[in-house]
């Protein structure tokens, strides 16, 4: 009866150190499509379907991400919250817009990107929005490659 009780104990506390351990370690960094300041996979805010591949931007996660990377000042924060909140509503009202195309959309959202970006960097100094402009091509590249591997996954299938 020891024996369960102690292999049942030391099942327990394995389970809450991996908890724990996941819960420090959160769903890891990685930026995605866009700006790459996205929190992960999963649904979105308020349980929101997305499409495959998607990530939905929690502007306060981008925004710590953002000051943890460039160095952000409170004042640069405040400022630049507003921004991210528009974009992130902006984004959804394009996500759950049923008229457009696949095409349209993905258009419309990087015009969205864009114009945030820009309005971002004019708070940011010259070697913030350096290290801005390289975390986005980063980003890019890393969306161009993972397109290039579904295309091969397709071509694979076929």
């Amino acid at each position: 009866m020891k024996r369960v009780k102690r292999a049942i104990m030391t099942l327990a506390a394995l389970a809450t150190l991996t908890g724990v351990a996941a819960a420090q370690y959160g769903p890891g960094p990685g930026p995605g499509p866009g700006q790459g300041m996205g929190p992960g996979p999963g649904m979105g805010p308020a349980g929101m379907k997305k499409g495959a591949g998607q990530k939905m931007s929690n502007p306060d996660q981008r925004l710590a991400r953002m000051g943890q990377r460039l160095g952000l000042t409170e004042e640069q924060k405040v400022k630049i919250k507003p921004l991210l909140d528009e974009e992130a509503k902006e984004m959804r009202a394009i996500r759950n817009d049923d008229n457009l195309t696949r095409a349209q959309r993905q258009e419309k959202m990087q015009l969205v990107r864009d114009t945030s970006h820009d309005k971002i960097k004019e708070h940011l100094t010259p070697d913030q929005q350096k290290k801005a402009d390289e975390y986005r091509e980063m980003a890019r590249q890393r969306w161009e490659k993972k397109q290039q591997m579904k295309q091969q996954q397709m071509k694979q299938q076929q």
